[in-house]
């Protein structure tokens, strides 16, 4: 997770730096990469969500002595939120590395 999200953090360097040189805060640019970041967990976790519902039963056969509960919501709903609490420290690292960056640094990158 986190070298998926630094790899697209690092694919936006220009762009994070365009903004902060026009005077975009470091907060505001930290929450949109972890937000971007976020969206695509929360897409994913709900088709995991949605598979998991539908394949449970499949499952079920492949299982020895144990009975699959595939709507338990406890279950469900922890996995999720501790997929969504890991992926958001994985976002925070490589998001505040990239708006620490000098922009002058970043966009010359390039040239050098």
């Amino acid at each position: 997770m986190h070298s998926v999200v630094g790899e697209s953090v690092t694919v936006r360097t220009k762009e994070i730096a365009v903004k902060t040189a026009l005077g975009a805060g470091r907060g505001r640019l930290v929450r949109e990469c972890i937000g971007r970041a976020l969206l695509w967990v929360l897409l994913g976790e709900a088709a995991g969500l949605v598979a998991a519902f539908f394949l449970a039963r499949d499952a079920s056969d492949l299982l020895y002595r144990v009975s699959p509960t595939p709507t338990d919501p406890w279950v469900l709903g922890s996995v999720t939120l501790l997929v969504f609490a890991v992926a958001g420290g994985a976002a925070l690292m490589p998001a505040w590395l990239a708006v620490s960056e000098d922009p002058r640094d970043a966009l010359q990158g390039d040239l050098g």
